[in-house]
């Protein structure tokens, strides 16, 4: 029998527990002496040390004398033993490794734990130090913690190089590891443990284990963030063609984009209502309307990733590989306030064929076109102390008009008679009643010719009552 292993014999005859630690061997002299020939012991794994040997020899009271001889019961035996030294012998560590990893360029990925983190083990290492090898072809690796490890070499490089125990450098390891590149392609991360000859005994031989993680890089693909901001008159938030855009409303952009780098950014909605944020980095942002004044509030729509948070509030969510075009966030308005409609703005619709509305407090300023006739404009303001109407054409000139000047359309009469204003404390609304045409403007700034002012002229007056009851009609 032994205490730290198992023995066996091989060849057959009456053999008890045989594989064990304690085993019987039955038969003649003979019979038992060719079994020992064939004894083996094999230490229990990972142990070395010293073990015994005990060999306890029992005659089972045969002694080959006569059957009369009174002796002849009585067993005899014989205990031996033999010491045995198990030297150590090095067993090589091993090392698992996550799956492929899927980075992005210029940031700090920080290397998944799914479905386990870096880790290694070593099982006659002990308390003694081993060395850990990472390398990738460029970049930088970073370990977040290091603190427990008895040396590090390397880390914020490609190629980082950690001596510890097996629990110290496993806690180092599922601390946190950061990828940051500036090229994408797919690399190879490669992990090596070594256990520098430690065995808790005399030194041996070095023996070490490897494994490789696939990764990917990408450049991320910028997204754009955009909708409209109009008079919703079927109170959908979707913008129908028929529905009147609101120029010069201020939208925003706030947040954080994946670099935590802080992002602030505004721009005002275009003359068909239309406003957009372009070439925007992944990241999680704040998207928001002013409320233009002298309108009532309408309802919002969004659509992925980007979700209603409030009132003319939205979060935006971009992912981190990006490509995300998003262009039917809506900020829907309702119609004028009750103080700047009168019969007289719904009744007059029915006789125009176009025209602009703008609001102007002297904060906040908004422009709807109703009908046609003002397409390449954008931008109409007036200076209500000298009456001058400037409007920018397609190319960003401004163009003056003298509202003061006779109105070349209508004999006798000047451009005042197509202003009216509604005011409300500070707030006014203006509306301007016919076409860019009608007001001796082209889109290229120049005078209307007679041919273009009777094609103006000839357009029906649908398309403008439709835009005018809907701006001019109190639907909150």
């Amino acid at each position: 029998s032994v205490n730290n292993g198992v023995l066996n014999v091989s060849g057959g005859g009456n053999v008890t527990n045989n594989g064990t630690g304690s085993v019987s061997l039955d038969g003649t002299v003979s019979e038992v002496n060719t079994l020992l020939t064939t004894l083996t012991y094999t230490p229990d794994s990972n142990y070395f040390g010293n073990d015994l040997l005990t060999v306890n020899t029992n005659d089972n009271g045969n002694t080959g004398g006569s059957a009369g001889n009174p002796n002849s019961s009585n067993p005899l035996s014989d205990i031996d033993t033999v010491n045995i030294t198990i030297q150590p012998v090095n067993d090589a560590p091993t090392i698992v490794v996550p799956g492929s990893q899927t980075f992005i360029t210029d940031f700090d990925n920080v290397l998944s734990n799914v479905p386990s983190p870096i880790q290694i083990t070593d099982v006659d290492a002990g308390t003694n130090d081993v060395q850990v090898d990472l390398l990738i072809g460029d970049g930088a690796l970073t370990l977040s913690d290091t603190s427990s490890l008895s040396s590090v070499s390397g880390n914020g490089t490609n190629s980082v190089t950690l001596q510890g125990t097996v629990a110290n450098l496993n806690a180092a390891l599922s601390g946190g590891i950061m990828y940051r590149t500036t090229t994408a392609g797919n690399k190879t991360l490669s992990a090596t443990v070594n256990d520098l000859g430690n065995t808790s005994g005399p030194t041996n031989t070095p023996l070490s284990d490897s494994a490789d993680i696939a990764v990917e890089v990408l450049d991320f693909v910028p997204s754009n963030i955009g909708g409209f901001v109009f008079v919703d008159m079927d109170n959908d938030a979707n913008k129908a063609s028929n529905e009147a855009g609101l120029e010069g409303v201020r939208i925003t952009i706030n947040g954080t984009t994946f670099r935590n780098t802080p992002v602030s950014m505004e721009t005002w909605s275009g003359p068909d209502g239309s406003y957009l944020f372009a070439g925007l980095e992944p990241g999680d942002y704040t998207l928001s309307q002013d409320q233009p004044q002298n309108l009532n509030d309408g309802k919002e729509s969004f659509s992925s990733p980007v979700t209603g948070s409030g009132n003319d509030r939205a979060s935006v969510a971009i992912p981190i590989a990006g490509n995300v075009d998003s262009r039917n966030n809506n900020f829907a308005e309702r119609g004028l306030t009750s103080p700047f409609i009168s019969m007289y703005d719904l009744l007059d619709s029915r006789f125009q064929r176009s025209g602009a509305l703008l609001s102007t407090d002297g904060t906040d300023a908004w422009t709807a076109f109703l009908g046609g006739g003002w397409e390449g404009f954008s931008n109409p303001r007036i200076d209500l102390v000298t009456m001058i109407l400037t409007v920018a054409d397609e190319g960003g000139t401004d163009h003056d008009v003298d509202l003061k000047s006779a109105d070349p359309t209508r004999e006798g009469r000047t451009h005042m008679d197509r202003v009216m204003v509604r005011r409300d404390g500070d707030n006014q609304v203006i509306r301007l009643s016919g076409s860019a045409a009608e007001f001796g403007l082209t889109n290229g700034g120049e005078a209307e010719g007679e041919g273009d002012l009777a094609d103006n002229q000839a357009m029906t007056g649908e398309m403008y009552a439709q835009a005018a009851d809907q701006i001019f009609g109190d639907m909150a």
